[in-house]
């Protein structure tokens, strides 16, 4: 039966109700999680036994199912916990898993080899070189960034073979591809572990120096509107989107069937046209339609997300967001129509009942398929025989089970006599037998003998036990010359996120001058600036043999396609379990940064020789491409730092990045790891890193004295300023 589809409509199934109700409503896909390692563990995710009808229902109909494991995994986890975990959902043929992790991403490409993998949008995909390093690695699919444009996707699209799936419709984090540090810090429940606690949600008071940008009507400066595209489909579909996905894992099942049954509609309607051209001329939503999916559990408005614009003051509600529905009817219509009752598949039935004979049954449908199964011996009738309509009445009784009998026919020789609990079991060994002929193609075999993907390390030579080289991460021109006169800074890291290209080019000068090993940390974001401002230097600074850091996997991409094929990581390419520090020094990486949200038993048991750690520095929180400059005020394009003042008096700074044109909100305190030196020698790194951010020259200088003091010279420092230890305590759950 071949039932191909041009553009895949992907549902929200925060539930097993939400699942039917998507298909029902004409989803040609679903993306659930189950009990463990999704990005929505608040969502009412089902159970193995659950999942697993789940998995037969969406094949029965010919759709398609995806399984979210795109959290980031500790090591136990990954070597104890995820094999048992996906082996019986790929078993019964689940299509595909979003990943966001790059152990997890290796582990199931060695262990279960014929499932597809999708890059979670949580990868931070942007452009061609990120997608491409994906497909290289075993990626079929990536889901793009939300904050990318069309004209980005259609890049992508043109020059990497792989399939495109991007957001939609429905909510979205203020930060960069919901890779966001703000819950975590804050409260310790970690975005990254699917545990949000939705701090872009809250509100905040915006000063520059002093002075209060916003009154009390206009304080959700992180909470970003809802997205709706309906209206430039067209766009989204041309520029090379296949898989058009729904957000709302966390919504109910009339959310899932309403926005279904609104985009099905206008696919549906897109496709009918002879091309893109007659689209862009015909295509028009109805007003009835944009009233119906606008009043869909919005949170306060919606508009096109980042397609048509980088960023936008519109874009974001300032006011209080709350979920509302202005069409109850259209919710009503939805529960009735989509909500009560599954989708059945429809089949004809043959029955035989002979006397002496055991009973046969015949399922067949209207594509071809066909399974027969047999029952008891039919006796002969002793008083009142059975008569055929009550035969065709109990078998008819498909009950709970996804199938729905259309046409029974029955055979018999007259007077026979079957007892009901003899047909129900005829007719459950039909259903039977039908489903596993229909099923048989999605089965698979494990052959493999399961493993955890770790090798042989890699040592990067002798070190002294607990002694590590010392590392300063720069932004400005003071910190650069404070670091660079201490003899005890063995490596400084430039951030390209505050020079221009000329600037960059004289301080590694100025450090390789010094006898500095100089690192240059590429942005957070790599985009159409990035991209520019590197062209332009990174001829000169591989003729100087600098090192760069990068801080997401298209810039991995992009130095590989430059003949650059080893590089540092920032903790934003998150290497959170021996499988993904092995994975990224497999692609180049020849040192990793130990991420911010492992603690120090954990950190303890990271046994990789290649490490950094990040114990001095404002963490950051969150990268946006919405400016909190523009939203409470303008764009200037000169950058500066503003003040993020929460409801407990808290004061977040906000960098702009005028470069390559995102924010960075810091957390209030800095991380000082100085008070548990001692601690931190026993991880046997090899670099701790001192992250400057807003200090002037003075403070980088004593900051950097203290560190000095504690690591190189083994004295006892306690500090003496406010600080947090961030995870290396606590950790997350």
């Amino acid at each position: 039966m071949d039932r191909t589809i041009k553009t895949e409509i992907l549902s929200p199934a925060g539930s097993i109700q939400a699942l039917y109700a998507g298909i029902r409503a004409g989803a040609d896909a679903v993306y659930i999680g189950g009990n463990k390692f999704g990005a929505r563990a608040y969502a009412e995710n089902p159970e193995e036994a659950l999942l697993l009808e789940a998995i037969d229902y969406v094949h029965l109909h010919d759709k398609k199912i995806y399984l979210t494991v795109n959290t980031l995994l500790k090591n136990q986890e990954v070597e104890y916990q995820l094999y048992d975990y996906l082996a019986k959902y790929y078993e019964y043929g689940l299509d595909a898993v979003i990943v966001q992790d790059f152990g997890v991403f290796r582990f199931i490409r060695e262990n279960f080899p014929k499932l597809d993998i999708h890059a979670s949008t949580q990868m931070m995909i942007t452009g061609p070189e990120g997608a491409a390093l994906l497909k290289e690695m075993g990626a079929t699919r990536i889901v793009t960034a939300r904050e990318i444009s069309l004209k980005e996707i259609e890049e992508i699209h043109t020059n990497v073979d792989i399939e495109i799936e991007s957001f939609i419709h429905g909510a979205m984090c203020y930060s960069y591809s919901g890779q966001c540090l703000f819950s975590s810090i804050l409260g310790g429940r970690s975005g990254n572990r699917g545990k949000c606690a939705g701090p872009c949600r809250q509100p905040y008071a915006v000063y520059e120096n002093g002075r209060l940008r916003n009154d009390e009507d206009s304080r959700y400066v992180l909470s970003l509107r809802d997205m709706n595209t309906l209206t430039i489909l067209p766009r989204i579909i041309h520029a090379g989107v296949y898989s058009l996905k729904i957000e709302g894992r966390m919504k109910s099942p009339e959310y899932a069937a309403g926005t279904v049954e609104l985009y099905r509609k206008y696919v549906d309607l897109y496709h009918s046209f002879s091309g893109y051209e007659e689209a862009e001329q015909r295509f028009t939503v109805q007003k009835e339609d944009l009233e119906k999916l606008a009043g869909l559990y919005s949170r306060s408005g919606s508009g096109t997300g980042y397609y048509t614009g980088h960023n936008s003051k519109t874009m974001v509600s300032v006011r209080k967001p709350a979920y509302h529905t202005d069409c109850e009817q259209y919710v009503l219509e939805l529960s009735n129509k989509y909500c009560n009752t599954h989708k059945k598949y429809e089949c004809s039935v043959k029955v035989e009942l002979y006397c002496g004979k055991p009973g046969k049954i015949i399922v067949t449908d209207k594509y071809g398929n066909i399974a027969a199964a047999s029952g008891d011996i039919v006796s002969a009738a002793k008083n009142r025989p059975m008569s055929t309509g009550d035969i065709r009445k109990q078998i008819s009784k498909t009950g709970n089970t996804p199938f729905c009998f259309m046409d029974v026919e029955i055979q018999t020789d007259g007077e026979i006599f079957i007892p009901v609990r003899q047909l129900n079991e005829l007719r459950r060994n039909g259903i039977e037998a039908f489903s596993r002929n229909l099923l048989r193609k999605y089965r698979r075999t494990l052959e493999m003998e399961k493993h955890n993907g770790r090798k042989e390390e890699k040592k990067s030579g002798p070190r002294i036990a607990g002694r590590a080289d010392i590392n300063c991460q720069v932004v400005s021109e003071e910190q650069l010359l404070a670091v660079s006169e201490n003899p005890q800074v063995t490596e400084v890291t430039i951030s390209c996120d505050f020079f221009q290209p000329m600037q960059l080019l004289s301080h590694t000068d100025t450090l390789i001058k010094a006898e500095k090993k100089t690192i240059v940390a590429m942005p957070f974001v790599f985009r159409e600036k990035a991209l520019r401002y590197f062209d332009s230097v990174l001829p000169v600074l591989k003729e100087k043999h600098i090192i760069f850091m990068v801080r997401n996997a298209d810039e991995i991409g992009y130095l590989r396609k430059n003949g650059i094929y080893e590089f540092y990581t920032d903790y934003s390419v998150y290497a959170f379990n021996h499988p993904a520090a092995e994975m990224l020094s497999e692609l180049g990486a020849g040192r990793i940064t130990l991420p911010y949200e492992l603690n120090y038993k954990e950190l303890l048991n990271y046994s990789v020789s290649n490490a950094e750690l990040v114990v001095y520095g404002r963490i950051p929180l969150m990268i946006s491409a919405n400016c909190l400059n523009q939203t409470t005020d303008s764009c200037d394009g000169k950058g500066k730092t503003l003040i993020l003042r929460d409801r407990l008096e808290k004061d977040f700074p906000v960098v702009n990045v005028c470069n390559y044109c995102y924010n960075i909100i810091y957390n209030n305190l800095p991380l000082s790891l100085l008070g548990v030196c001692q601690k931190v020698k026993q991880l046997n790194l090899q670099t701790v890193r001192l992250s400057f951010t807003t200090e002037n020259g003075q403070e980088t200088r004593e900051i950097l004295e203290q560190y000095c003091s504690a690591f190189c010279d083994d004295k006892e420092i306690m500090e003496e300023k406010p600080y947090t230890r961030g995870h290396f305590n606590r950790g997350v759950e």
